[in-house]
């Protein structure tokens, strides 16, 4: 048994681990001028579709080293506009073109394209 959201938030996730998987060669991993970062999915169903879930800071020096802390949340409202999230999200959502967007899995076509 899965979960599911609104076609237009999935894109917007879609985009965002598109980019990710382009910056460092994961998914839900991505770097900033502040630092490295990952985020997780709540995999929880919204009655509006909207996809939830939390934002985690890689910790870098000493013995704590591959080690991540808790650097808050996100959500993107089913109709694809974030609600809550980092900058790199609402970049990423304000730079979609969703027609041609086609998601993850896609055979190696484009995921999406920034304007």
């Amino acid at each position: 048994m899965g979960w599911s959201c609104r076609a237009d938030a999935g894109n917007v996730l879609n985009a965002w681990q598109d980019v990710c998987h382009t910056q460092t060669g994961a998914t839900n991993v991505y770097e900033t001028t502040r630092g490295r970062y990952m985020f997780e999915v709540s995999h929880t169903e919204h009655d509006d579709g909207s996809i939830t879930g939390t934002i985690l800071k890689f910790i870098v020096g000493g013995r704590y080293d591959g080690r991540v802390k808790s650097s808050g949340s996100f959500r993107i409202a089913g109709d694809g506009s974030i609600v809550r999230g980092p900058k790199i999200l609402k970049t990423v959502a304000k730079g979609m073109k969703p027609a041609e967007h086609v998601g993850i899995g896609s055979n190696g076509r484009p995921l999406f394209e920034l304007i």
